[in-house]
């Protein structure tokens, strides 16, 4: 079996390296054993150059990796930002706009007031806490020509779940209904109850939502005389 030409070059060389032969005796090796020799040294230089520009872009690859990862968290980071603000931006436009809302409708409970106030045929009757209840307070706007009656709870707290206030017209000594004041309505509204031709003075009881024929003299709450 005949020696590679490559193992050939190789223990060549070291016989030159060793000084065994001279250099230039190279000069009586076969002509094919020395181009295999050159062939192997430029195979050589090739394949570090190779291996070397496979390095470079491996590196540049890991670095546009990392590039890449970077941006990819800044992108996250100012979305997850964005979002944030855009929410927050949203629940100070509702806030706003609740509060917009709230002050509107408290405009325009002043402004009907106003208007009732306003009216020379109105009269109007402060209820006052009784004695168990000293800080309560309503107002009973009552109209002379139209016998329509308006109801403002002003300091009354918010009835307890299942009952309402209900409003009575003292006639002649006797209690008559003039109705409930409405769940929904806003104790600073003045809201329209029933009509009362006649009477002497009005009080107003805690009774159960609907209210009931004839007022609940414990849970009497306020009372005013005309």
């Amino acid at each position: 079996m005949a020696m590679p030409i490559s193992l050939k070059v190789k223990i060549w060389a070291r016989l030159e390296d060793e000084n065994l032969v001279a250099k230039n005796d190279s000069a009586d090796l076969p002509p094919t054993l020395i181009t295999s020799s050159d062939e192997y040294d430029k195979s050589l230089k090739n394949s570090s150059t190779e291996e070397q520009t496979a390095q470079i872009v491996s590196l540049r690859s890991y670095g546009w990796a990392i590039a890449a990862s970077v941006l990819l968290a800044l992108s996250a980071g100012a979305n997850l930002f964005f979002y944030q603000q855009q929410q927050q931006d949203r629940q100070m436009l509702a806030q706003t706009n609740t509060q917009l809302n709230s002050k509107q409708t408290t405009l325009a409970v002043l402004q009907d007031k106003w208007a009732l106030i306003q009216n020379p045929a109105i009269k109007t009757i402060s209820l006052k806490g009784v004695e168990t209840k000293p800080d309560l307070h309503a107002l009973v706007y009552w109209d002379q020509h139209s016998k329509a009656v308006y109801l403002s709870l002003e300091h009354m707290p918010v009835p307890p779940k299942g009952k309402q206030y209900q409003l009575w017209a003292m006639v002649d000594g006797q209690p008559v209904s003039a109705g409930v004041f409405p769940v929904a309505a806003s104790n600073q509204m003045a809201s329209k109850m029933l009509d009362v031709a006649k009477a002497q003075a009005f009080a107003i009881t805690l009774e159960d939502e609907g209210g009931k024929p004839s007022p609940t003299l414990t849970e009497l709450c306020v009372m005013g005389n005309i």
